[in-house]
C-alpha cells in the first residue's frame, strides 16, 4: 500500500476554503496519506488555528507556519521538506479531492505494480502526470503514466 504525501502551500487562505480541502482529505477513502502544509502568510494573518484544530484530531496532519512568504516554489519546497510517503501529490489550498481519489490511484498502482517497482520511491504525482482516471477536484485531474 502505497503512502501519498499530499504537499500543500498556504498563502492567506481563506478559512472557508482552507476547511473545505481539509475536509475533502480527511475524508479519503484511503486511509495511507499524510498532509504536509507550510503557511507563508504574514503575522496575524495566518490560518494556524485552523490547521491545528485539524492536526490535534488527526495525526497524519503536520503543518509548518513559516512567518513569511517564500513564494508558491519557496512555500511549496518548506511542505516537501516534511513528507515522508512513497509518493507526492501536489495540490493548491483551495482544491477538493473526490473521496476515493487516493484509492484510485493506489488501485492504479497496485494494478501496475511491476511496472512501479522501476521508478524510484518518492516519485512526484501531479495533477499533470498522473494517469488515474480520476477527478481530484473541479480543475484537477490525476494521471499515473
Amino acid at each position: 500500500m502505497p503512502k501519498f504525501s499530499i504537499v500543500i502551500p498556504v498563502y492567506k487562505t481563506p478559512e472557508k476554503f482552507l476547511k473545505e480541502m481539509l475536509d475533502s482529505i480527511v475524508e479519503q477513502t484511503y486511509a495511507n496519506w499524510e498532509l504536509c502544509i507550510a503557511d507563508g502568510s504574514p503575522a496575524g494573518e495566518s490560518v494556524e488555528n485552523v490547521l491545528k484544530k485539524y492536526a490535534e484530531k488527526d495525526a497524519r496532519i503536520r503543518y509548518q507556519v513559516l512567518g513569511e512568504n517564500r513564494g508558491i516554489s519557496g512555500n511549496t519546497n518548506a511542505a516537501l521538506e516534511m513528507a515522508e510517503g512513497d509518493f507526492i501529490v501536489l495540490a493548491d489550498h483551495d482544491d477538493r479531492l473526490t473521496p476515493n481519489a487516493l484509492f484510485e490511484c493506489a488501485k492504479k498502482l497496485n494494478e501496475n505494480e511491476t511496472a512501479m517497482s522501476s521508478i524510484p520511491m518518492r516519485t512526484s504525482l501531479t495533477w499533470m502526470e498522473m494517469n488515474c482516471s480520476t477527478r481530484i477536484s473541479s480543475r484537477i485531474s490525476i494521471r499515473i503514466f
